[in-house]
């Protein structure tokens, strides 16, 4: 499948999709960055719930594989920076077999075992060979980044880890390549040139629900945040506007924010609020206790987010290296899933998590269309990473 921007959100299905979740938290209690109904659901066996109807599997086999994202994850950060002359990238595969994909250039096999050996992987890693390194990719994605704008020719791009290729995106692949042929320049081999209808885009829109607003439209609220110097406040995303940040008609302070780069992202405080370490999630709500690094989020991991007009949806992280193009960084992370809207306009700044870890933050989505070009009904998420927050001097409240 391939990737294309953002779709408008005025599809019949989505329309009524939001309309139903517009009505079901019409009856919610409204606290900023999040809520509590004073349940005690275990919040890991929500996301649990929801893999388990996508998969076909019980809660139970859910919930161990979701622990086992752990280990996934911290493998993948020893992979990246003890062999990256070797290290080919890794993914969890759900179906038919829960398993963990391993790909090396050369000698695999004897490259993991120190790494699995007598742990909770070491039955579930299979090793294989690819060609380029996830350096080399990421390598190759950065130049042809550079190329598409010394070209002046707006482009995307992203890492298909499946795929051990690069991928960069055009609106018009014979412009493109045509101009390359008049300037003499080539791109890497591990690049392939994919032409789509248009680019990625953000959900700042005009939309119903629980609200806060910046200057360019109503937003998701993300996570309390505090500073170094002992400020707390809220996140949201920076596209909505950052000349204000307002909830429930109350100003807030726009302590900070940032677009471009690994970043979409403001925060603003009020002395009228208190932040507190919670989140909604459409289900009474939960408490964040800790994040979870861009560096040991895996491709494959189930990953799960709030919106304010989606609600609570899950997916399957396919890329950490998505580029929304000029002026952003091949750092964000994308999220599919088939078989349900994952978000819709005015979900963006909204928090993305699993279980009581903070993962990142809610940006768009980006349009998925099928190996002829045409529109599949399916949109990708994406989200920055929540480690990108301290570039703003900020980090999540925990407690």
């Amino acid at each position: 499948m391939r990737i294309t921007k953002l779709l408008p959100t005025s599809r019949a299905a989505r329309v009524a999709i939001s309309l139903a979740v517009l009505t079901s938290l019409v009856a919610i209690s409204v606290i900023v960055a999040g809520a509590t109904d004073g349940t005690t659901e275990d919040p890991l066996r929500r996301d649990a719930q929801a893999y388990a109807s996508r998969y076909g599997t019980t809660v139970d086999e859910a919930l161990r594989r979701l622990n086992l994202q752990d280990a996934v994850g911290d493998l993948e950060h020893q992979l990246v920076s003890n062999e990256s002359a070797s290290f080919a990238g890794l993914w969890i595969e759900h179906t038919p077999k829960f398993r963990v994909i391993v790909k090396f250039t050369e000698n695999g096999e004897s490259t993991i075992r120190p790494y699995v050996n007598d742990g909770d992987l070491e039955n579930l890693v299979d090793v294989g060979t690819a060609v380029n390194t996830i350096t080399s990719l990421q390598q190759a994605q950065a130049t042809a980044k550079a190329t598409g704008e010394s070209i002046n020719i707006e482009t995307e791009s992203d890492i298909n880890i499946l795929g051990n290729r690069a991928e960069l995106f055009v609106l018009d692949k014979s412009a493109f390549e045509a101009k390359l042929t008049e300037r003499g320049l080539n791109l890497p081999a591990a690049i392939q040139i994919i032409e789509v209808p248009k680019f990625s885009s953000t959900q700042a829109n005009v939309y119903g629900g629980l609200n806060v607003t910046g200057s360019k439209g109503p937003c998701t609220s993300g996570f309390s945040v505090t500073d170094n110097a002992g400020t707390d406040g809220i996140t949201t995303a920076h596209h909505c506007g950052d000349a204000y940040l307002r909830y429930n008609g109350d100003d807030f302070d726009v302590e900070g924010g940032s677009k471009g780069g690994s970043i979409d992202l403001m925060w603003g405080s009020s002395s009228d609020y208190t932040p507190i370490n919670q989140i909604k999630d459409g289900s009474g709500g939960r408490s964040i206790t800790g994040t979870k690094h861009r560096n040991n989020q895996s491709v494959g991991s189930t990953v799960c987010k709030y919106g304010k007009n989606s609600g609570h949806t899950c997916g399957e992280l396919i890329s950490k290296w998505f580029d929304p193009g000029s002026g952003f960084n091949a750092t964000w992370m994308r999220v599919q899933n088939y078989d349900i809207v994952l978000a819709l306009g005015g979900d963006s700044g909204g928090p993305w998590f699993v279980g009581t870890k903070a993962y990142g933050s809610h940006r768009g989505i980006v349009d998925v269309i099928d190996d002829n070009g045409a529109d599949t009904g399916v949109d990708d998420a994406i989200y920055m990473a929540v480690n990108y927050f301290s570039n703003l001097g900020i980090e999540v409240l925990t407690d």
